[in-house]
C-alpha cells in the first residue's frame, strides 16, 4: 500500500511537470538539466546563442538518445585526436568541422509560455583553437524554424567542452537506464486507472 501511495504521488507529479534525470555542466560552468518529459521524451537543456528565447532543449525519443550518445562517443574520440595533434604541430588558430556525424534532433526553443519545435535540426561538431583555448562546440547548422509557423525562427544553441572527459561525463549524464525505469513506472502507473 505504501508502495502504491508514493508512486501516485511520484506519478501525480510527473502529470504536471518534467521528472529530473540528471545535470550537467557546459564549459561556462552553468548547470543545464536533462529531464524527462511528460510525453516520456528526454529534453537536454542546452546554451542558446538566440537571447530573444530563454530556453532551449534537444527532444529525444530513447531510440535517438542512444544514437546521439554512440555518435557523441565518435566526437569525443576525434577531439582528442585533432586536439593531440595540434599541441603536437604548435597550432595557435585553427576551426575545422569534425567529420564525424552528430545526427538530427528535435530541437524546442521558448519564449516565456511559448513553446516551438524545429524538426530534424541538423548537428555538427567543430575543433577550435584560438585566444581562448581548444575546445569543441557542438551547434545547429541551419537556423531552428518553428514546425507550426516558418517565420518564428532562431539562431540555435551552443554546446562546448574543453577536455574530452567534460564530453564524456556529457554522455554519461544522459543515462539511458535511469530514464528507461522512470517511464517503466510512469506506465505502469497509468495501466493501474485503465
Amino acid at each position: 500500500m505504501k508502495k502504491s501511495f508514493l508512486l501516485f504521488l511520484f506519478i501525480s507529479s510527473f502529470s504536471f511537470s518534467q521528472i529530473n534525470l540528471s545535470n550537467y555542466t557546459n564549459g561556462s560552468g552553468k548547470v543545464y538539466n536533462i529531464d524527462i518529459s511528460q510525453q516520456k521524451f528526454i529534453n537536454v537543456q542546452v546554451p542558446g546563442i538566440d537571447n530573444n528565447y530563454d530556453d532551449f532543449s534537444l527532444k529525444l525519443s530513447l531510440s535517438k538518445a542512444k544514437s546521439f550518445k554512440e555518435n557523441l562517443i565518435e566526437v569525443k574520440n576525434k577531439y582528442a585526436e585533432w586536439k593531440s595533434t595540434a599541441a603536437k604541430n604548435e597550432i595557435k588558430e585553427f576551426h575545422k568541422k569534425l567529420n564525424v556525424k552528430v545526427g538530427n534532433f528535435d530541437v524546442i526553443f521558448k519564449s516565456g509560455r511559448h513553446h516551438f519545435l524545429s524538426s530534424n535540426v541538423e548537428l555538427f561538431a567543430e575543433l577550435n583553437i584560438d585566444k581562448n583555448g581548444t575546445y569543441l562546440t557542438i551547434a545547429n547548422t541551419k537556423e531552428l524554424v518553428s514546425t507550426v509557423n516558418q517565420f518564428i525562427t532562431s539562431e540555435g544553441f551552443l554546446l562546448y567542452f574543453h577536455e574530452a572527459k567534460d564530453i564524456e561525463s556529457f554522455i554519461e549524464s544522459i543515462d539511458l537506464v535511469k530514464a528507461d525505469e522512470l517511464i517503466r513506472d510512469v506506465d505502469k502507473f497509468n495501466a493501474m486507472f485503465k
